[in-house]
């Protein structure tokens, strides 16, 4: 399966809805044409895809729907031994909102299959939870909208991986709570049992990679960051006995992975 995390074909970059010129979305259909008929294409909606009320999007993509919830820009799905709930940071997601009683009533079916079918709890939206990117540096810190909103539902329904992009570079952090990051692994990289969600912003796959800025010093809950072309990779694995998560970033045309981080859970 591939996700891609929204702003998916940059057709829209215009300050006005007329900015969006709908033979960039042809051009990109048709360049991931033989990709999307070998595996499940799945999107999350970026800030790019806002142009004519998300007109492009809706009616070039279709995500699982479910009853309760018949919507295209929120939904969920199980990939192997992982429950994935894909967010939109692009809506309204305060307390109480729709897509807020959505995100909480598809972490306790998570965690109903937990034990059984699903082993993983993983997010993805687009704009990141934690970045260090200096633009925008309010929206992805301590205190901001996201992180006030779902960083505490998250810890207490058991989420392991949080999955962002829109800001254009490569950033792990964590397992953090409230900007303090947990104590390091005894074996690098490597984190067993931790009560704190991982926290990833995978978005080099793209436009201007190279050209933002992270801010200096790092946070202390920034513990790899880059601005390289490339993508990641998350596999599943069982080894003597417990439960792995492998994240790997790979920049372009480089074979070896620039970073890997590595979630286990015993059993």
């Amino acid at each position: 399966m591939l996700l891609h995390i929204g702003d998916i074909a940059y057709a829209g970059v215009g300050s006005i809805q007329e900015g969006e010129m709908e033979f960039l979305w042809d051009e990109y259909m048709n360049q991931i044409q033989a990709l999307a008929t070998l595996m499940p294409y799945q999107v999350t909606v970026g800030n790019h895809e806002k142009y004519y009320n998300y007109t492009a999007f809706q009616f070039r993509f279709h995500m699982p729907k479910s009853n309760a919830f018949p919507s295209n820009f929120w939904y969920s799905m199980q990939w192997g031994s992982a429950y994935v709930i894909v967010i939109s940071t692009e809506h309204d997601y305060t307390n109480g909102s729709e897509q807020f009683r959505f995100i909480e009533q598809e972490l306790q079916k998570a965690n109903d299959l937990k034990g059984r079918s699903v082993e993983w709890i993983i997010i993805s939206g687009h704009r990141p939870f934690y970045c260090s990117d200096a633009d925008e540096l309010s929206q992805h810190t301590p205190g901001s909208p996201l992180l006030n909103t779902f960083e505490e539902l998250f810890i207490k329904n058991r989420v392991d991986l949080v999955l962002g992009g829109h800001m254009h570079v490569y950033e792990r952090a964590g397992p953090v709570f409230n900007g303090t990051q947990i104590a390091p692994p005894t074996i690098p990289n490597t984190y067993t049992n931790s009560p704190w969600p991982l926290y990833l912003t995978q978005g080099t796959g793209g436009i201007a990679v190279g050209e933002d800025k992270f801010i200096n010093p790092s946070p202390e809950w920034s513990v790899v960051r880059y601005t390289h072309f490339g993508f990641g990779r998350l596999t599943f694995q069982e080894k003597d006995g417990n439960a792995l998560l492998i994240y790997e970033y790979k920049a372009n045309g480089n074979p070896t992975p620039l970073d890997s981080v590595t979630l286990v859970h015993t059993h």
